[in-house]
């Protein structure tokens, strides 16, 4: 049970829940090829935005001794992001 606590298992399990509902939705949205859209969706969040998201998790993990604080952080953002795609 100590892999529930590393970040990366977290990361990874965030990232694929929202690859799954960007699929969804683009399923609903697009008649044919919503897999590789939501798959282009998906390397341009990781690419453009987990940069920026990942230098404000290591600043506060550097600022704060609690590591729980950073996952508040991550998971806030992770909603910041869904919301927006649902609606």
């Amino acid at each position: 049970m100590d892999v529930l606590s590393e970040p990366g298992i977290w990361l990874a399990f965030s990232m694929f829940l929202l690859f799954l509902h960007v699929t969804a939705l683009m399923s609903l949205l697009v008649k044919w090829g919503a897999l590789p859209l939501s798959i282009f969706i998906v390397y341009f969040l990781q690419s453009c935005v987990m940069a920026p998201l990942a230098m404000i998790f290591m600043i506060l993990g550097a600022m704060t001794s609690n590591p729980e604080i950073v996952f508040y952080v991550y998971m806030l953002g992770c909603l910041v992001v869904c919301i927006p795609i649902q609606v």
